[in-house]
């Protein structure tokens, strides 16, 4: 069931790429390199994906599936609030306090939190505002 279960989440993500694939060509030249890029890449991870799923699906190798885990199911609600939250005291706060509580949810070491969050966010000031002269959102609040 689990090979079963990828194989239709391969074909999803695969449509998502050729969707944003296509969205892009509306963009100019330039603009266009980065989401076609990332497109081509994840279309091609989605093909390796299907046609291993494929693989185990016809060895019987199967391992059943849960359908709805309740882990990803708060993962999802933390992107949310996180993308809310965003509007509410902009990309810098918000991104600070996801990347801090999805790491501690996700039982990541304490070191590597403070590192990997110092590090993310330096880089999007640097690259998008320093070098690219691009403003993060800013919320409602800050």
């Amino acid at each position: 069931m689990l090979a079963l279960v990828q194989m239709i989440e391969s074909v999803i993500i695969f449509l998502v790429c050729v969707a944003a694939w296509l969205s892009s060509g509306s963009y100019p030249d330039a603009a266009a390199m980065v989401p076609r890029l990332v497109s081509a890449v994840a279309a091609f991870l989605s093909v390796m994906m299907f046609f291993s799923s494929l693989k185990k699906y016809r060895a019987g190798n199967d391992k059943p599936a849960a359908l709805i885990n309740e882990k990803v199911i708060k993962y999802f609600f933390i992107i949310v609030i996180y993308l809310a939250g965003i509007k509410l005291v902009g990309f810098y706060v918000s991104t600070t306090i996801y990347l801090i509580g999805a790491s501690l949810y996700l039982k990541a070491k304490k070191r590597n939190i403070a590192i990997a969050t110092v590090s993310f966010i330096l880089f999007c000031f640097v690259f998008f505002y320093l070098i690219l002269g691009l403003k993060m959102p800013a919320g409602y609040l800050f």
